[in-house]
């Protein structure tokens, strides 16, 4: 995992925050509540009361969960549910209740999850009330009364409780239904219970009782042209249309806070883009005064990278939203103030900066940045100017943003998501400055402390993630990986809160989840458990779809798989193919992998070439690679060499690399570099020095490295052991012998067949120059059965590259 992958998270999510600010300030429940959140009937409500029904008939023991009314004693607790699928159907009906409408597919699927027998016995009750006799729905009806009834003892259902005003509720406007109407309604639930009505929250689908009197004036007829039931199904439907219907203020509400919810957290639960985008178009026609409904348009168009589209909404959204504060202000003093009007359009210029860096356009975010800053600075507006310079220090790492004033202002104005962010950045700042980790981590344990203080977990999460990189940068892995066990192990009790909530503070950071999960895929793709690494993948591509913002993420692990796969079994071709998908992702990376192949096509020549370009760009673009590249890229060059039997021309970019990896506290790195001086040694005939540097950097790549990487440093072992022998030579040879045995095993487990083979070679070598002619026979014959699919052509013995991944 690489630490410039995770840039701390400072996508602060300005408009969402915005929509509850100005809800507040417009009084928007108090304008609408009472003209259009009248309760009407539909298909779905029907189902919803099914529901309800059917899990009550099972508790009739004491009053069902009604939200809000006591729980009994349990000598009265002799129910067939238990306490999670009780807990489970609350929850449950509480956003069925005070949320919208959809389809009937989607809401078996909850039903389901809480049981599967109230699933079935949900769809046996509707299939009853379905059928071919319509008074079935008018006995339903009545029959809910029994659910509030107590004369006969404890009521199911509570009348005091939310359900039970609920149900009530919708019997009595079911009372008020005209017959047409009501057969209305008995037609709808049939089509939606068989999956014919589009879930669009409810239009077209609608029975409601407009009428306080109850009368039905859809009935009047034409003297001249009687009308036909189909002419009445037609104007029922036209009525019904959204241009005259307005959708209930807190079911809008509810549909818009959801879904941003999801498509803010990345869940992959969320509607494909064209059907959400399709309800979204339902709930503006039929909500057209609410502004949120173009924020969430401008997400659904970030799912897709659509510029224009996410852009024009951005527009939409915030000029409405102006011209709402514009009109409350008037009806409130009397007159505009400038404030009303600067107040939008800083966090617009700040909204429209976010937009540019998401789809790569850095010029003009910091441009739009500059904008918020200073009508920020012109309105004396702290809290918007500090979160524009967090963005500023996220488009410009290097530039002039203090972040110690920045942190010490958001801490001021009490504001502990930016400061325990800029915390973050801080330590991010620090470990790109290669300072000492000790004084990294005190940051980061600092942000920690505030995290769990204020109750941040998608920064806490971040900040595991975070600690989880830099142990991978220093060179421990077994640290990083605990550091990801600890995230994985919050995020999966995150997911279980988030499925009762609809807060976004408890969805989990997908970056940071994204990470972890692909920095745990690498670890056990290098230890050779190659089906662990591809469903942890899996895992990844699940959580994130193609289409989220951070799904390259786990796309370049996946591409870097395939290619360190494809190269180890000798299948080039499959290389050459992931190096062209890897160049879609990560330039660099594809480039990097491109000239590895090209050496061991034996295109030694272009590849030192484009190498020693890709080292100069590195180094004089740092900030555009991660800190682990530059030393990669020095050691294949070195590795190039030292496979041409050039040590001396090797040696200079060995200890470039070394000192590099001193000045940056690489570890790991340092170890590996001190092993390719170690094997310039050997091939410049010093094997006792060359053995003093390996022993010790030995303990920390066996700790720490890769199977490939320990099974060539064993084997590089033994050659240093042989090279030595000179009293006691046999006894040298077959203590090494046995030992090639593993590396040969280890070969074998990754699948790189054609060092396996050089295994075999050099043991067949040494066991005949022990006099072993029958060990020396089984080396040899293995040797030739590999030599059958790795033939020497392509695969000269002892010549190839040995530290091929780090």
């Amino acid at each position: 995992m690489s630490f410039k992958k995770l840039s701390s998270r400072c996508v602060c999510e300005i408009p969402w925050k915005f929509l509850s600010l100005c809800a507040k300030r417009l009084n928007m429940d108090a304008k609408y509540t009472n003209r259009f959140s009248r309760t009407r009937i539909t298909p779905h409500m029907v189902a919803v009361l099914i529901a309800i029904e059917t899990f009550s008939e099972r508790e009739k023991s004491r009053p069902i969960i009604g939200l809000d009314g006591d729980f009994p004693t349990p000598a009265n607790i002799n129910v067939s549910w238990n306490v999670l699928e009780r807990r489970q159907f609350a929850k449950s009906a509480l956003s069925w209740v005070q949320g919208y409408d959809e389809d009937y597919a989607s809401f078996e699927n909850k039903v389901k999850k809480i049981s599967s027998s109230l699933a079935e016995s949900l769809t046996q009750r509707l299939t009853e009330i379905c059928s071919p006799e319509p008074l079935k729905l008018a006995d339903f009806f009545e029959s809910l009364a029994k659910l509030l009834d107590s004369r006969n003892g404890g009521a199911p259902l509570h009348r005091q409780s939310i359900l039970g005003m609920f149900v009530r509720r919708m019997v009595l406007q079911y009372d008020k239904l005209t017959f047409s109407k009501s057969m209305r309604l008995y037609t709808d639930l049939k089509e939606y219970f068989q999956g014919s009505l589009p879930p669009s929250m409810g239009d077209q689908t609608s029975v409601i009782a407009d009428d306080p009197s109850g009368m039905d004036v859809s009935m009047g007829l034409d003297d001249e042209m009687p009308m036909t039931t189909a002419d009445l199904d037609k104007s029922l439907k036209t009525t019904e249309k959204f241009p005259g219907l307005r959708l209930p203020q807190r079911q809008a509400e509810s549909f818009i806070s959801e879904h941003a919810t999801l498509l803010q957290s990345e869940d992959p639960s969320a509607p494909p883009p064209d059907q959400l985008q399709q309800d979204i178009t339902n709930l503006y026609h039929r909500s057209p005064h609410l502004a949120e409904v173009h924020y969430l348009t401008y997400l659904n168009c970030l799912r897709l990278n659509e510029f224009s589209g996410a852009l024009n909404s951005l527009h939409k959204y915030f000029d409405q939203l102006t011209q709402k504060t514009t009109k409350a202000s008037i009806d409130a003093e009397g007159a505009i103030t400038n404030e009303e009007w600067t107040h939008s359009y800083r966090y617009a210029a700040l909204s429209i900066a976010s937009l540019h860096y998401r789809l790569g356009h850095t010029n003009e975010a910091v441009l739009a940045l500059q904008e918020a800053i200073r009508r920020a600075q012109e309105a004396n507006d702290h809290v918007c100017l500090q979160h524009a310079m967090s963005w500023l220090y996220r488009l410009k790492p290097d530039g002039d943003a203090d972040l110690g004033h920045t942190i010490a202002k958001s801490e001021e104005l009490s504001l502990p998501y930016l400061t325990s962010l800029g915390v973050q950045n801080l330590a991010k700042q620090k470990a790109l400055s290669f300072v000492k980790p000790i004084e990294v981590f005190e940051f980061l344990s600092r942000s920690d402390a505030l995290n769990c203080q204020h109750q941040q977990p998608r920064l806490v999460s971040v900040s595991q993630a975070q600690q989880s990189s830099l142990w991978n940068i220093y060179g421990y892995r077994f640290m990083s990986s605990l550091c990801d066990h600890l995230l994985l192990n919050s995020a999966s009790s995150e997911m279980l809160g988030a499925l009762s909530s609809s807060s976004a503070s408890h969805v989990p950071d997908r970056e940071a989840f994204c990470l972890a999960i692909c920095n745990q895929a690498r670890i056990h793709f290098s230890s050779g458990e190659l089906d662990l690494a591809q469903n942890l993948l899996q895992c990844a591509r699940e959580n994130l779809p193609p289409l989220s913002e951070h799904s390259k993420i786990w796309m370049l692990c996946e591409q870097q798989f395939a290619f360190q796969s494809a190269v180890l079994q000798g299948r080039f071709p499959d290389a050459e193919r992931a190096v062209e998908c890897l160049a879609s992702i990560n330039q660099s990376e594809s480039t990097y992998c491109n000239c590895l192949l090209l050496a061991m096509n034996g295109e030694v020549t272009r590849s030192t070439k484009l190498l020693n370009s890709l080292v100069q760009r590195s180094q004089r673009e740092s900030n555009e690679h991660t800190l682990e590249f530059l030393p990669r890229c020095l050691l294949l060059l070195s590795a190039i060499h030292l496979m041409q039997g050039e040590p001396t021309t090797a040696i200079p970019h060995l200890l470039e690399c070394v000192t590099l990896c001193q000045q940056r506290h690489q570890s790991y790195m340092l170890a590996v570099a001190t092993a390719h001086v170690a094997y310039a040694q050997l091939l410049l005939k010093m094997p006792e020095k060359a053995l003093v540097l390996l022993e010790e950097v030995l303990p920390h790549i066996f700790a720490n490295g890769s199977l490939y990487t320990q099974a060539c440093m064993k084997f590089l072992m033994i050659q240093c052991t042989c090279h030595l022998a000179r009293e006691d030579t046999k006894a040298a040879f077959l203590s090494g012998a046995p030992f090639l045995n593993e590396v040969s095993e280890s070969f074998q487990l990754l699948g790189a067949g054609y060092k396996a083979k050089d295994a075999a070679y050099y043991q067949a070598h040494l066991y005949q120059l022990c006099g072993y002619a029958s060990e020396r026979n089984r080396a040899a014959m293995q040797f030739r059965q590999l030599e059958r699919t790795y033939p020497s052509s392509k695969f000269p013995t002892m010549e190839t590259l040995w530290p091929l991944f780090l």
